[in-house]
């Protein structure tokens, strides 16, 4: 972990850019992907409750 830190901050400003821009998409994805999974379940869990009334 400390040699990636040391080659981090040797980078060049694109590589830099890069990085950040890839963990910017990756926690969009997996925020994203929580959010609706949750909205599903959250749907599923009313409907059964519609039904059962």
């Amino acid at each position: 972990m400390r040699k990636w830190i040391q080659q981090y901050r040797k980078a060049n400003s694109q590589t830099k850019l890069f990085i950040w821009t890839c963990i910017f998409y990756a926690v969009i994805t997996a925020a994203t992907t929580v959010y609706c999974y949750t909205r599903l379940d959250i749907n599923r869990y009313r409907s059964e409750q519609l039904a059962s009334h």
